[in-house]
């Protein structure tokens, strides 16, 4: 070979390592949001920059970044391990996705891949949605449950995507961009970590990214963790229209905990029917004006949502109530009865006082006849 020709492969091969070594990424940071990724207009947020635990590098910057946008929003020193990045005042302009990395001022000038993606979402502007469970927002674990985001309906709002997030996680859990007013957020083969609070909101996918307020939180419970309560009902299970009912459900005998709430669930009605947070171990739901539609199946829960970490009972046996007036019929047929009863026996006195006036009636015929004989 050569010497020019053994030149060249030298200059090749040094050109490919010296590449190779221009695309030696530094392990990847992590980027959070303080308070939380999801706030009002006018918030103060802090997004803070990680570098990885297991890196000791010196002499490092860090760089904030959002997707769409070629050049870094920010770039400084780090403090320790971290650095922070402000957003005064945050405004729907702010609503995006972010990036941070970290790269050396020194040579070799090598740069960290760029952090999960975390979305900044400055909600408020919209009228807030409506978030339900369906079947139930009781569930059995293994059971499904789909969270339906209903969305207000407004004719002048462009697309827009829903979003699901419960409480507790930095990440939202789902998206949808469906074209009706509502999404399905499907729950599959549900766990007891699943149970907790859920919120969801909807965003407008082209400008001006306008963003709704989040919807009420829906608490889902996953039953089963607690053993299940007495469900008792006063005065009885048949009861005429119009009249009062209370069912009692009570915990059981050996468990004695305190700061619950009871909710009370009629068959085939999904959300709960009514709920109590009473001082002791059973609650009270009454029905003060019974109607024929409240005939049918009950059953009740118990929960905590805090100290048992939404832990939940196991239902209730289920207990039937039936709403008729078949109680006031058999009162009149009582009645009606009792009274033919006594006509029975006043016609039987009167036909007995008459036949005997008959026959005290014949025989003083009979002695008058023998008398003017």
């Amino acid at each position: 070979m050569s010497p020019a020709l053994m030149a060249l492969l030298c200059f090749g091969l040094c050109l490919v390592k010296k590449m190779e070594s221009k695309t030696e990424f530094l392990p990847k940071p992590l980027l959070g949001a303080l308070p939380r990724a999801i706030v009002s207009p006018g918030w103060n947020v802090t997004l803070r920059c990680w570098q990885p635990a297991q890196s000791s590098l010196q002499g490092l910057r860090f760089a904030l970044m959002k997707v769409g946008i070629a050049e870094a929003l920010q770039s400084q020193s780090p403090e320790g391990n971290h650095t922070d990045f402000s957003l005064p005042y945050v405004s729907t302009k702010n609503t995006g996705s972010y990036n941070c990395l970290y790269y050396e001022v020194n040579a070799p000038h090598r740069t960290s891949e760029p952090s999960e993606s975390l979305d900044l979402l400055v909600t408020g502007y919209l009228p807030k949605p409506s978030l339900l469970a369906r079947p139930s927002p009781v569930v059995s674990p293994g059971g499904n449950v789909t969270l339906w985001c209903w969305r207000p309906p407004q004719a002048n709002l462009q697309e827009v995507k829903f979003t699901l997030l419960k409480a507790g996680t930095l990440k939202p859990l789902q998206h949808q961009s469906p074209a009706e007013i509502q999404a399905p957020f499907s729950l599959l083969s549900v766990r007891e970590e699943d149970a907790g609070n859920y919120t969801c909101f909807y965003s407008e996918t082209e400008h001006p990214h306008m963003m709704s307020e989040p919807s009420s939180v829906l608490e889902l419970l996953v039953t089963g963790s607690l053993p299940k309560p007495l469900l008792l009902v006063l005065p009885g299970p048949v009861i005429a229209p119009g009249y009062h009912v209370t069912f009692q459900c009570q915990q059981p005998p050996w468990s004695s905990l305190w700061g619950l709430t009871f909710a009370l669930f009629k068959a085939d009605i999904p959300d709960p029917f009514q709920q109590q947070r009473p001082v002791g171990t059973q609650a009270s739901f009454p029905i003060l004006v019974a109607r024929t539609q409240d005939s049918g199946n009950y059953s009740c829960v118990y929960y905590h949502s805090r100290t048992l970490q939404h832990k939940v009972s196991e239902p209730s046996d289920p207990l039937e109530i039936w709403v008729t007036d078949s109680s006031i019929n058999s009162h009149h047929t009582q009645q009606d009865s009792t009274q033919s009863v006594y006509f029975v026996n006043n016609l039987f006195h009167i036909s007995l006082f008459g036949l005997v006036l008959l026959v005290i009636g014949m025989l003083l015929a009979s002695d008058w006849t023998s008398l003017r004989s």
